[in-house]
């Protein structure tokens, strides 16, 4: 399962717009890019308080799960610690830290459904904070569509959610006697070396296959050919999707741009599956789509 992408709630877009609220109403606090957690609920480790929705703080419709609406609520604009002492406040559960904790860290206790769940939160809650003024006159905003809207108080412009595509991309080679190898770039760690995929920012007037070619080009000099589609993933840190390609490269004698890759190297199979075995080799977060995209080259 991709991380973060597990976001089955009914997102209820009809009911963004209506001032009608549900008989019950559940808000899962966040502060930042942090969740806090329940320390005696293991079946649902994202605290929800049970509150009539208030305006103390910036609240965001995430959608609904029968009929109980779901929001999430931005402590961001409090310290860390009065984030926390409101949230002690209301809520009967004890916090499983003392402060909040970082959501790339909390998806494994979130489980698929939660962690989905909070990042869109985080998401959401970003872009409200990121967009506090007008584009084009710089006016102050105001939100609407119950998080999905901001509007230009002076200009009166409407601000629709927007997120940046970055394409992540695992380039392959495969020599005159059918031996495979990736290209991936790599950073010095402790005892070992960290290596993930090569990736871009999608520009302006381009498709998602030609900013692979475009990245490929900028970043290691290699023509590249038979880019494909793999997979996506939400990742709302601020407000990204990333989307994945494999492709093969024509040669393998690449000039890296050293400002966008410092270190890269082409890896067979078997090195790589025995650089990560004794340790030496370290493969990029767990929530990552680059990890899930190397390992199942490891597994063809």
């Amino acid at each position: 399962m991709i991380v973060y992408s597990n976001n089955k709630i009914n997102r209820a877009a009809h009911l963004r717009n209506k001032s009608d609220k549900f008989l019950k109403a559940e808000v899962i606090p966040i502060w930042k890019e942090n969740v806090f957690l329940s320390k005696d609920d293991p079946s649902a480790p994202a605290i929800r308080l049970n509150r009539n929705i208030s305006d103390d703080f910036p609240m965001y419709f995430l959608g609904v799960e029968g009929n109980v609406e779901i929001w999430c609520q931005d402590l961001s604009f409090l310290s860390i610690y009065h984030a926390c002492e409101y949230v002690k406040a209301s809520t009967t559960l004890p916090l499983l830290d003392s402060e909040p904790v970082w959501i790339r860290k909390a998806y494994k206790v979130l489980g698929n459904y939660d962690s989905g769940l909070v990042a869109l939160g985080i998401g959401v809650s970003n872009w409200n904070r990121n967009n506090r003024n007008c584009g084009t006159c710089g006016g102050l905003t105001k939100m609407a569509d119950k998080g999905y809207l901001r509007i230009c108080k002076n200009c009166e412009k409407k601000i629709y959610p927007q997120f940046e595509s970055i394409v992540v991309f695992l380039l392959e080679h495969i020599d005159k006697n059918g031996i495979k190898s990736c290209l991936l770039q790599q950073t010095p760690v402790k005892n070992g070396l960290l290596v993930s995929c090569l990736s871009g920012f999608v520009e302006i007037g381009e498709t998602l296959e030609d900013a692979v070619k475009r990245e490929a080009r900028e970043e290691t000099g290699l023509e590249i050919k038979d880019v494909r589609y793999i997979e996506s993933q939400p990742w709302p840190f601020p407000s990204g999707l990333m989307t994945g390609f494999s492709a093969l490269a024509t040669d393998k004698n690449f000039t890296l741009d050293r400002s966008e890759v410092p270190d890269a190297a082409w890896y067979t199979q078997s090195e790589l599956t025995q650089g990560i075995s004794n340790g030496r080799i370290k493969v990029s977060r767990g929530d990552s789509i680059a990890r899930r995209m190397i390992y199942k080259w490891l597994e063809k």
